[in-house]
């Protein structure tokens, strides 16, 4: 699943369910960089659908 659409559809799918997100179990699932969930997620963030928290 390296289409950015799909990503982010299940991305969103998974923030809706659980609240928040890992970026290495996103990245392991989906079999992209860890870079590529981080680009995905700011995408995200300026529609304001995730809110990024580093830590």
């Amino acid at each position: 699943m390296t289409n950015r659409k799909n990503r982010i559809d299940y991305i969103t799918n998974t923030l809706s369910l659980r609240g928040l997100v890992n970026i290495k179990e996103l990245s392991e699932k989906l079999n992209v960089s860890e870079m590529t969930i981080r680009r995905d997620l700011e995408i995200l963030a300026k529609e304001n659908i995730a809110q990024i928290i580093h830590g």
